[in-house]
């Protein structure tokens, strides 16, 4: 017999195990004690053959054939004894067989020898008596004398007695030789005993050789079935092999659910016979497959310590794969001592009205009836195993019955008892001995009950019953149950969307877009739509209530996903907004559709996409006006072939909105987008903890508009105060108990409207490789000058200069935009891809410089440098990180702008050598503008700046002697000074008359200042702090730069550099992320921004390459 493993492929079919272990267990016993006995009777036979036996001996093992080792063996051992017997055997028995002869020739002779003597001795008793008589005779009768002295004297006589003398002599000789004969016989058979008696002792040897053998063999076999058993048995709950301990809990780790229709009731203990290991079989009662209630029979400790064993058994049979309804009405719930070391989740609340409670879980029976249930599938234990993971079973437990239960209570109970099995929820009363149901009511109503009250026996084992551990055992046990995370039966991503991209965009949305985002039911998509159905009913906007934890992120990915694979981005965009913590929409930065990604979104941020939407929508409404139509159905049913897209706005967390804004700005424009968006094709989706929010006004009026209502798990108080579902609803959300339950209704909240299902999942690595998909599918299929740029905001990082749409869209034409066709570009909305500079002229020879990104959808902070007086920069702060990254940026922004022989490049870099932004500055000098092959003069060396400046104001005065049209045609210089305060010989000196005055250097940079920008020489100078810029400006000369861009500094110096207190008030909520302030003291206009800075969120170098890529091509083509 070879024993195998046992795999549980499900806990179903435990019970065939169980059964098939012990009928292995047993029959290996058996067989083991048949192999046993054989090797008994063997010894016996043996011990019992003799010379005298009637046959030769044939004996054999019964393990040849099975073991080997047994069989050679045997074979090999057992042939030589076994001839040796046979062979002493047939000699003793020859040796006999003549003996028996030779004896019976004795007997033969000595019956003729006892003849002859015989005859003998009445020859001498005649004789005798004739002398007798003849005395007798002479004496009476004397003339008898003569006559008897004749006869014997007689010859014959005496020739008689001799022969018969002679006779006896030889039989006698015979006799001594037959002794001689025997007596040899008798030797061969002592020898051949003696043989035989030696061959059995090596064939008992053997014997026990083998025997030791057979008992290796058997305790291998019961180690292998062991093995076996204790294999399955590791994969379930420690207690189905009667251990407590933290060890072998810890090691379970609660990672299995087995769904049965088994009970565990007791243990079945043995010994494996050859090894004295333990053998512990559970011991099962099928009460599920039954549908009955168990009822619990017995003392009250008995019922009560055995009620607790059921619940933890069920516990951790299928951890986080059931609900616990413990009842004890007469107690007040002391009955379930564990009721709060349970974890959270698993347990219902039961108030103080159990009726209305039970009442909630008899709604929910009919509710798992009509939902799941029909002619194909009578029970839940017939559904698959992922819905009934997310329906979950649920076990009544109702203790002291029916003490303390009211007539309704146990009316509602026995209605569960008959109608809850099916749909996955079972009845265990815990039967009070001294109690009587009420008048009228009988345990007959009570569906199949099954009374327990002590464990099975069996024929051949003892079952001891089950009872669980007290105190820190049953807690220990616990805590480890609540730390595990609850398993999930997860509808997948590929379940509810067709991940073939050739079959993608294959959708169009001129009444309405719609997604599958996972099952309701057995088999009926959940779907999230917005638009006109068929039938004319709309579905404009929608939100959801979702507490932490609830699967609320992966319901944004799946929507988001599935309506990206079904609509192209030219029919669908997204504006993505998450909150101030919210990284919901990270991984959306590169998604073709998406319009907007805000991420860690401040209030007055994701208030400007409300706004850009407000202006969006009055934008197609014009146009629609314009083409006489009233919505965008009515726009598509044109043909025009500039297609607008619909567009939905995702906002996370979005009670953020209405943070600071006094004046209700948020909720003004949420209403006007709720009331108006749908016949613009703009849809929200709302996403917060509970559905209304601090702050929010015209929520009624708000709420009204928004026909998809969705909630998964929430608090029961936030359940309770929902006005946004009806009483169904709000049942059906209460019982949404896991990560990716869903309550959906699509009509306002109408009860006849609920959808009760869970959403599939999208996994990281599956959301990954599907938005690399559609990015290349849109390289394929998406050409780039239809494309826009995705705007990114993340309130906690600092922007990337490579992704700012505005350089973005540049980059994507075929080459460097010039004359005319700059002219169009930088004039147009930016909505429409421009850079929305309306006084953009090409005879000024305007240079945009982007240095970071404003706190508005499409503002990207940059200057527009142009031939006009005061057309210069200052940058000012003690932030170097920030001031050096801006100064990258606008490194970056020069060939973007301008070709090589367009533009001359003069940098003198005073920062301390080795410092982050020293590096990283002169990194991207020569990563950018020295492989492009720009016109650069570079250095950190302060005493070529007299060289330099004279250089300068020598190109100045050439310049100034050019006529206009020769004026137009030199290129710009952009003449940049970092860390000013590094310059000694600029800063002003004591003059004779005890004041300050200009140093001679310092003299020449101020003419430059003054004259330069008008003949397109623009200076651009960073100080780290008011104070050395003071040591080279006064207040009027500081006027000459029209542009400055500030960091944080004190009240006084802001006042004193722009004119008003921004700049001191940029850091208030900490150091990151950065901000600054751009002022251009000519427009008087200040503009709050996140600068670039040299810690980028995505590496320089990186950024580098991608530009240069993109400019390289330009040269080349």
């Amino acid at each position: 017999m070879n024993a195998t493993n046992s795999y549980l492929h499900s806990y179903s079919d435990l019970g065939l195990v169980i059964n098939d272990m012990l009928a292995r267990h047993q029959k290996l016993k058996q067989w083991q004690d048949q192999v046993f006995a054989g090797e008994t009777t063997v010894r016996s036979q043996l011990n019992a053959f003799s010379i005298t036996a009637d046959a030769i001996l044939t004996v054999s093992h019964p393990l040849i054939g099975h073991f080997e080792r047994v069989t050679q063996t045997w074979q090999a051992g057992m042939s030589v004894p076994l001839a040796e017997m046979s062979q002493a055997w047939q000699l003793a028995g020859a040796a006999q067989l003549r003996l028996v002869q030779l004896e019976q020739e004795m007997v033969k002779l000595q019956k003729e020898i006892r003849q002859f003597t015989q005859d003998l001795e009445q020859k001498k008793t005649d004789r005798d008596k004739l002398k007798q008589w003849g005395w007798l005779l002479l004496i009476f009768v004397i003339g008898a004398f003569l006559l008897i002295k004749a006869y014997l004297s007689h010859d014959g006589y005496i020739k008689e007695t001799d022969e018969l003398d002679a006779n006896i002599h030889v039989l006698i000789t015979k006799v001594e030789e037959l002794k001689q004969a025997i007596s040899g016989q008798q030797q061969i058979i002592d020898h051949n005993s003696q043989m035989l008696a030696v061959a059995r002792q090596h064939a008992l040897r053997v014997v026990e050789e083998c025997s030791g053998l057979s008992g290796q063999f058997f305790k291998a076999q019961f180690e292998e079935c062991q093995l076996a058993w204790q294999n399955t048995m590791q994969e379930l709950p420690p207690f189905f092999w009667g251990d407590w301990s933290e060890t072998a809990w810890r090691a379970y780790g609660f990672k299995a659910a087995y769904r049965t229709a088994f009970l565990l009731t007791g243990l079945i203990r043995d010994n494996f016979p050859s090894t004295d290991a333990p053998f512990v079989v559970p011991a099962f009662a099928d009460f599920a497959r039954k549908n009955q209630t168990v009822v619990l029979e017995g003392t009250e400790e008995q019922t009560l310590a055995l009620m607790h064993t059921l619940i933890l058994q069920l516990a951790v049979l299928i951890p986080y794969g059931a609900v616990f309804t413990l009842l004890d009405p007469a107690s007040a719930g002391q009955a379930f001592p564990m009721r709060r070391s349970l974890p959270e989740g698993l347990v219902r609340h039961i108030g103080a009205d159990i009726y209305r409670d039970l009442e909630i879980v008899s709604e929910d029976i009919s509710r798992i009836i009509h939902t799941y249930l029909d002619d194909q599938t009578r029970s839940f234990d017939e559904l698959p195993e992922h819905i009934k993971a997310n329906e979950r079973f649920e076990f009544i437990f109702a203790a002291n019955f029916p003490d303390g239960y009211d007539r309704r209570t146990i009316e509602i109970l026995q209605k569960i008892s008959r109608n809850g099995p099916v749909a996955g929820k079972y009845l265990f009363i815990q039967k009070s001995p001294d109690k009587q149901l009420p008048r009228d009511l009988s345990w007959d109503d009570f569906y199949q009950c099954w009374h327990f009250n002590n464990p099975q026996m069996s024929d051949e084992y003892s079952v001891a019953p089950l009872i669980c551990p007290q105190g820190a055992a049953q807690s220990m046990i616990l805590q480890l149950l609540a730390a595990q995370k609850p398993p999930e039966a997860k509808i997948t991503w590929q379940d509810v969307i067709d991940n073939n991209p050739e079959k993608w965009w294959s959708e169009e949305v001129s009444r309405s877009i719609s997604a599958p985002i996972g099952m309701s039911g057995r088999d009926k998509m959940l779907t999230i739509w917005f638009g006109v159905n068929r039938d004319g009913r709309p579905c404009t906007h929608g939100i959801l209530g979702a507490m932490t934890g609830s699967g609320k992120s992966n319901l944004y990915h799946v929507l988001i996903c599935g309506l990206a694979t079904r609509y192209s981005p030219e029919e669908l965009n997204f504006y993505l907004i998450d909150g101030k913590h919210g990284v919901e929409f990270q991984a959306y930065r590169c998604l073709p559709h998406a319009r907007v990604v805000a991420l860690h979104s401040a209030p007055e941020l994701s208030r400007s996409v409300l706004e850009e939407l407000i202006a969006e929508m009055g934008r197609r409404n014009d146009i629609f006006k314009r083409l006489g139509v009233v919505d965008l159905s009515g726009y598509a049913q044109q043909g025009l072939p500039e297609k607008i897209p619909r567009i939905v706005l995702m906002i996370d967390e979005y009670q953020e909105l209405f943070e600071d804004d006094r004046l209700g700005h948020a909720s003004a424009m949420l209403l006007q987008l709720a009331q108006q968006g749908r016949s613009a094709g703009i849809h929200l989706l709302l996403g917060s903890q509970r559905f209304g929010a601090v702050g929010m006004l015209n929520q009624t009026a708000i709420f009204g508009n928004i026909h998809l209502r969705m909630a998964m798990k929430m608090s029961l108080s936030d359940i309770q105060s929902l006005t946004e579902f009806g009483r169904d609803g709000k049942r059906l959300i209460s019982q949404c108990d896991q990560p990716g339950k869903l309550v959906l209704n699509d009509q306002s909240g109408d009860d006849r409207a609920n959808e009760f299902g869970k959403v599939a999942l999208l996994e990281t690595s599956e959301r990954a490789r599907l938005l690399a998909a559609l990015v290349a599918k849109a390289d394929v299929e998406w050409p780039l000058e239809r494309r826009f740029a995705i705007v990114i905001f993340d309130g906690e990082e600092q922007p990337n200069f490579i992704e700012n749409p505005q350089a973005i869209d540049l980059l994507r034409l075929n080459s460097r935009p010039i004359g005319d066709a700059w002219q169009r570009i930088a004039t147009a909305p930016v909505h429409e891809r421009g850079l929305g500079a309306s006084d953009w002229f090409d005879g000024e020879h305007p240079v945009g410089l982007w240095f970071g990104q404003e706190q508005n959808v499409h503002g990207q902070a940059r200057i527009i440098l142009r031939r006009r007086a005061m057309e210069n920069i200052l940058l000012v702060g003690e932030n170097q990180a920030a001031i050096y990254g801006m100064l990258i940026g606008i490194v970056c922004s020069v060939p973007v702008n301008l070709a090589a022989s367009r533009v001359r490049l003069w940098i003198m870099d005073r920062a301390v050598p080795g410092t982050p932004w020293k590096n990283a500055f002169s990194e991207m000098i020569d990563a950018v503008l020295v492989t492009l092959g720009y016109s650069l003069e570079q250095s950190n060396d302060a005493i070529l700046l007299a060289e330099w400046l004279d250089v300068w104001c020598k190109e100045l005065e050439r310049r100034a002697a050019l006529s206009e049209d020769d004026l137009a045609g030199q290129p710009t210089w952009l003449i940049t000074m970092a860390s000013v305060d590094r310059i000694p010989q600029l800063m002003r000196i004591q003059g004779k008359h005890h004041g300050l005055t200009d140093s001679p250097q310092g003299e020449l940079l101020k003419r430059l200042c003054r004259e330069g920008p008008m003949l397109g020489l623009h200076i651009i100078m960073t100080f780290p702090a008011t104070g050395s810029l003071k040591q080279l400006f006064d207040r009027p000369q500081v006027e000459q730069f029209k542009h400055r861009i500030v960091s944080q500094i004190s009240e006084a110096d802001a006042f004193w550099l722009t004119g008003k207190d921004s700049a001191a008030k940029l850091q208030r909520v900490g150091a990151k992320p950065v901000f600054a302030i751009y002022a251009d003291s000519v427009g008087g206009t200040e503009t709050k921004l996140k600068p670039y800075t040299v810690e980028a969120q995505i590496p320089w170098h990186e950024q580098a390459q991608t530009l240069v890529g993109h400019l390289q091509k330009w040269q080349e083509g």
